[in-house]
């Protein structure tokens, strides 16, 4: 036992002068929480996209553990998203300054037994785990000191809500005989594809004191899928495709407009 001694803490510094900042970082900031309590599951873990596609219900339902509170977070694939400032020159309406976010949701939606800020919840958990539009904190990729971070992140998070891509207030989450609960989170028709998480959390007196996370499978299907991967594997045959798809069916326009 002895004899192991010196290797292990030869590791241990090692292991912290070669752990990469982030990571240290993260491992500071990540609140102390208890055993996850809470057991989550979803009625439906893989969704399909077709032509017909108008929408779809999320069901989302499991049981606590010794917790008051249910939080739950619907988060769709992070992107890079541009935002652009619209100017007014000389009577028109042109692209002005922009701005490029990182790691942007796709899709956010947010559940909870009652508004999280009665919860008690301090700011900098909501912070750590992103709950809430104003907790994502959007890095610009590019930081432009002439230009209001907030300002952008905030259109950008107006323009989600108006898509119905972000929600604008909690959704409510159901408790049924204390320790049962059960919400339902609207998908639009316009929502992305991918993996998607869906987060949990138990909250009691004002702490975090479980989570929980389960993906869900959001995929194209049928005539969609195959136009989708038709586009991403061939695209210059794709291309071409449009083109002549465009010119026939202009062609088409223009004889009908000279028969009628």
């Amino acid at each position: 036992m002895l004899g192991t001694t010196p290797i292990k803490v030869f590791l241990c510094a090692a292991g912290l002068l070669f752990c990469p900042p982030a990571m240290a970082q993260e491992a500071a900031q990540e609140p102390a929480h208890e055993p996850d309590d809470v057991i989550v599951d979803l009625a439906d873990h893989s969704i399909e996209i077709d032509l017909g596609f108008k929408g779809s219900n999320l069901l989302v339902f499991g049981v606590t553990g010794d917790g008051d509170d249910i939080i739950v977070v619907l988060r769709g694939p992070d992107r890079r998203e541009t935002v652009r400032r619209k100017e007014r020159i000389g009577g028109i309406w042109i692209n002005g300054s922009s701005m490029t976010f990182r790691d942007v949701p796709s899709f956010y939606a947010v559940a909870a037994t009652r508004p999280i800020l009665d919860m008690g919840i301090d700011a900098d958990f909501l912070d750590y785990y992103q709950i809430g539009n104003d907790r994502m904190g959007f890095a610009p990729v590019r930081p432009d000191p002439g230009l209001a971070v907030s300002e952008f992140s905030d259109a950008l998070v107006d323009h989600r809500v108006a898509q119905g891509l972000f929600t604008q207030d909690p959704i409510p989450v159901k408790l049924i005989s204390g320790r049962l609960f059960r919400t339902a989170i609207d998908l639009p028709s316009n929502v992305s594809t991918g993996t998607f998480s869906v987060r949990v959390y138990e909250v009691k007196d004002g702490k975090i004191i479980g989570r929980r996370q389960t993906p869900l499978s959001i995929k194209k299907v049928g005539l969609e899928a195959r136009i989708y991967h038709f586009s991403r594997e061939e695209a210059f045959l794709y291309g071409i495709f449009a083109v002549l798809v465009a010119l026939i069916f202009g062609w088409l326009v223009s004889v009908l407009f000279r028969k009628g």
